[in-house]
């Protein structure tokens, strides 16, 4: 159950940050528990959630959709 109020806290956090790494400083969390708890959410939504190049992460529009419910059940937590 954990998992199901991390994966949404860390999508935000990386949404707002703009990087894994960003997030992971915010979060206190190495990038690579980042990544992995953002490759769970996406897989149990069935989605893409960013795109992703070397140097930028932007949100899909599966992710754009997400992002709102995602913050409000962050702040409901």
């Amino acid at each position: 159950m954990i998992d199901d109020l991390r994966g949404p806290a860390v999508f935000v956090a990386v949404a707002e940050a703009g990087s894994l790494t960003a997030a992971g400083q915010r979060l206190k969390r190495s990038t690579s528990v980042v990544s992995h708890h953002l490759s769970w959410l996406g897989e149990k939504l069935g989605a893409t959630l960013f795109f992703r190049s070397t140097r930028s992460m932007s949100l899909t529009p599966e992710g754009q959709a997400a992002l709102g419910p995602a913050r409000r059940m962050v702040v409901a937590v």
